[in-house]
């Protein structure tokens, strides 16, 4: 089964953010920021996990052996898991729907401006379109294939987009996007979250020091 989250609407005004009620979120909120977490504190230990796409599809761990050396790959893994992500949803929760995200029943609902987060990440980080949907799989971390050379990248309701992987590490602007879009695949038991994401990566990142949890933006 695949879940694909719709297009983001232009006409959305809001996003929203889940947070537990503790005082790392009463700071996050005293102090104007947005916790960005590293993968290492997701639930899913697939999440985000770069080094499990290699593991997991021969095919796409063949194409990265012929652009990448073995210690390139390994730098690679290293510096992916520093990658920042910030998790909102969609849609407002339900009192009685709030159990199923983090933090459970003690969490509170924070209320973002669209179009003010959008504009601030593009000021500050020259990122537009800042919010990423997010990808439903019941195996998020596999691939499935066309032949020897091509993987689906995309299906709706149009049909499905078989894409080459020679074709997408052939250049470093094919590559970020196939990149990013295996950092919003995401196992289909959380699909009730309707799951947006910011990701910061690369010259972004304000710290790669790997004892770090994750970044105040």
């Amino acid at each position: 089964m695949v879940i694909f989250v719709t297009k983001i609407s232009l006409i959305m005004s809001s996003i929203y953010r889940i947070r537990p009620v503790n005082d790392y979120t009463i700071d996050e909120l005293n102090n104007h920021y947005l916790w960005f977490s590293r993968r290492s504190g997701f639930k899913d230990h697939n999440d985000a996990n770069i080094g499990a796409f290699l593991d997991n599809n021969e095919l796409i761990q063949r194409a990265f052996e012929r652009i990448f050396s073995p210690e390139e790959i390994q730098e690679l893994r290293t510096k992916m898991d520093c990658t920042g992500i910030c998790c909102f949803t969609g849609e407002k929760p339900s009192y009685k729907n709030k159990s199923h995200y983090p933090g459970g029943d003690d969490c509170i609902c924070v209320e973002y401006n669209l179009e003010r987060i959008e504009f601030y990440f593009l000021e500050k980080y020259y990122l537009p379109n800042c919010i990423s949907k997010v990808y439903y799989f019941d195996s998020p971390v596999i691939f499935e294939q066309d032949g020897n050379y091509h993987i689906l990248t995309q299906k709706d309701k149009n049909g499905c987009l078989y894409e080459s992987m020679r074709e997408i590490v052939r250049t470093e602007k094919n590559l970020d996007k196939f990149i990013k879009l295996l950092l919003t695949r995401i196992d289909s038991r959380f699909h009730y979250q309707n799951e947006m994401r910011i990701i910061l990566g690369g010259p972004r990142i304000p710290s790669f020091d790997p004892n770090l949890l994750g970044y105040k933006i």
